[in-house]
């Protein structure tokens, strides 16, 4: 974690043509009428913070899209995401599609050249047309190549513009706030209440999410949970079985 949601922005989700700007603050309360869209508010960051997938009837009636953009607020310093900083807030926009794969994308600054961006995957014979563009002396292997453009970056600074850049889910889940929904009825089952907030601890603590978002063990606990198995097995093998032995 590390962000903190200041503000949400809805695009053809449900109900919402487009919601504008909708804030969000340390205690935040949406008051309306039924059927005013505040649930539908939630169902928006449930969407986008547990990285779940659209029903079809979240898609506005003869559209295919829907659009879920968040702007964040820095809670602590991450390094990490230092690229995608512009104005002391990180942007991400989510957008779904009823028949195609979901995009993700976070605000970032880019390199005019578009090139510069894409350098640390480009092919040989791409690399040394960069290097000639670069007015660059040419190089006898990848590395070399890479490292040369790497130096032209840190010594010449490009121009860099902000735009929006296609990024994987693992790469901004582990700083994204925890998101618990609770129902009305959870207020009045307090046992409720608290296995919900036990299991999102719980998850966060000892699971990690893939780029598609499904859970698994971190490895550590991973292994944990593998030696414990094997010690069981070999419990089971010696003592239990001796004592079967014993009695039959």
């Amino acid at each position: 974690m590390g962000l903190k949601l200041d503000s949400l922005y809805l695009e053809n989700f449900k109900c919402y043509e487009n919601s504008g700007k909708i804030p969000f603050h340390n205690l935040t309360v949406f008051i309306g009428e039924n059927d005013a869209g505040k649930s539908t508010i939630y169902d928006a960051l449930d969407l986008v913070l547990n990285n779940n997938s659209p029903k079809s009837e979240d898609f506005r009636d003869g559209l295919n899209t829907i659009e879920i953009k968040m702007i964040f607020s820095l809670s602590v310093e991450i390094e990490e995401l230092s690229q995608y900083i512009i104005d002391d807030k990180v942007t991400i926009i989510k957008k779904y599609n009823r028949d195609s794969a979901t995009i993700l994308q976070i605000l970032g600054r880019k390199f005019e050249v578009e090139d510069l961006n894409n350098y640390g995957t480009m092919k040989a014979a791409d690399l040394i047309v960069l290097l000639e563009r670069l007015e660059l002396p040419p190089k006898s292997n990848q590395d070399l190549r890479k490292e040369s453009i790497m130096n032209y970056i840190s010594e010449e600074s490009p121009t860099t513009v902000n735009d929006y850049i296609d990024i994987n889910w693992s790469q901004i889940s582990a700083y994204l706030p925890l998101f618990q929904r609770y129902s009305s009825s959870d207020y009045g089952n307090p046992t409720s209440s608290v296995r919900k907030t036990l299991d999102l601890v719980y998850r966060e603590a000892f699971y990690e999410r893939d780029g598609n978002g499904t859970y698994s063990l971190k490895n550590d606990f991973s292994n944990l949970q593998n030696n414990i198995k094997q010690s069981l097995n070999q419990k089971l093998e010696t003592q239990l079985l001796s004592y079967i032995r014993k009695y039959n």
